[in-house]
């Protein structure tokens, strides 16, 4: 995971936000999820196995939106873009926000990866950004 992960999901939970894992993965993903550390900051998580389809599939957005107790509508949708998945989340009816591929590295993100080119919509490079992005949206609500 992200070196932020952990903190930034714990710093959304306390904003009251609901918070879902959609992952195109295979099997063995899903197997071993509740070993993450990460597993028990998550309210919701759907598995493409389970669903038995990959992102932008809207089967997808249905099963965590339905997961989460959500409507589309109130829903931001975070991605690198990989699989169309943030096109396919706005033609849901969710928001999208694409954060910086990462690959592993906290001092290189992977920069050279840009799976959905074309967005023009709000961009991180951090989950840290997102929790303020996040803070800035619960005040206009």
């Amino acid at each position: 995971p992200r070196p932020d992960a952990e903190g930034a999901l714990r710093e959304l939970r306390s904003n009251s936000l609901r918070i879902g894992l959609l992952t195109d993965c295979g099997p063995w993903v899903a197997a071993n999820w509740h070993r993450s550390p990460l597993s028990n900051l998550v309210d919701a998580q759907v598995f493409s196995p389970e669903v038995g389809a990959r992102k932008p599939d809207p089967r997808s957005y249905d099963r965590i939106v339905n997961a989460l107790g959500v409507e589309p509508g109130r829903t931001l949708f975070v991605g690198d873009g990989n699989s169309r998945e943030l096109s396919g989340a706005l033609d849901f009816g969710m928001d999208a926000v694409k954060i910086q591929a990462y690959n592993g590295s906290s001092e290189n993100p992977d920069a050279d990866y840009d799976p959905e080119q074309q967005w023009a919509g709000t961009s991180v490079r951090s989950l840290n950004e997102l929790v303020a992005l996040t803070r800035v949206g619960q005040e206009t609500m």
